[in-house]
């Protein structure tokens, strides 16, 4: 049996505490704090800018699948990715193209989707004394008719791709004017703009590709257009 002093003991406890709840005040919300740093895009590439296309057209000669593929490709993932460098006159047959005074670049843009599946990449010299362009090299890697369980790859080659099985690790093949425009193969740049002052470079391209210059196996049009703010750090995405 509880004591007196026990039941006293209890009943003032009881009351302290039930005192000290209703006497807490609850505190005012504070002042917002400062948002929090962005998190990482998601994408593996920090630099991107519109402005990119590739658009693809034609078939598989081993099922003669067509395929007509419009890709934008905005985004890059080094400086060396985007960038121009002042070059001397090439020699071409032995012979300087332009003197010393004129304006001689050699510009550099690699691009990609947003899901790393394609990329595309020109080496591209401007001859500024004739106001010429001259593709050093040029070559892309596109995913194709992709499907839940298979896809088929398109990109440049110099192999010739008649019986060719796409797979995962079907790696592009780097190609030059001359290859472009030689053996049944034409390749043109258009509308091209170059300003120094603000390094924007944009222009057109447009070819057609035999089947022994791209993986298809079958002719192959091949189109689009380059934007390149070649002031790369203003396209840094914040990481």
């Amino acid at each position: 049996m509880k004591t007196i002093k026990q039941i006293i003991f209890g009943t003032a406890l009881l009351t302290a505490v039930a005192f000290t709840s209703s006497c807490k005040k609850t505190a005012d919300p504070g002042p917002a704090g400062t948002n929090g740093t962005n998190g990482t895009n998601g994408n593996a590439y920090p630099y991107k800018q519109a402005g990119t296309t590739l658009n693809l057209t034609g078939n598989f000669y081993s099922d003669d699948a067509s395929f007509d593929n419009l890709i934008s490709m905005p985004f890059f993932s080094t400086l060396e990715e985007n960038h121009v460098e002042v070059s001397a006159p090439v020699l071409r047959n032995g012979t300087a193209r332009t003197s010393l005074i004129v304006d001689n670049n050699n510009f550099y843009i690699t691009r990609y989707d947003s899901l790393g599946n394609s990329n595309l990449s020109f080496s591209i010299y401007y001859d500024g004394g004739n106001d010429e362009t001259y593709v050093n090299d040029f070559y892309f890697n596109v995913k194709t008719n992709i499907t839940e369980t298979s896809y088929k790859k398109v990109y440049t080659t110099n192999g010739g791709g008649g019986f060719r099985t796409s797979g995962p690790y079907d790696n592009e093949t780097s190609l030059s004017e001359d290859d472009m425009n030689n053996d049944g193969n034409s390749f043109s740049i258009s509308n091209w703009s170059y300003n120094s002052t603000t390094k924007v470079l944009s222009f057109d391209y447009s070819g057609t590709l035999t089947g022994a210059y791209n993986s298809t196996g079958s002719s192959l049009t091949v189109s689009g257009a380059v934007k390149a703010n070649l002031k790369d750090e203003s396209l840094r995405i914040a990481q």
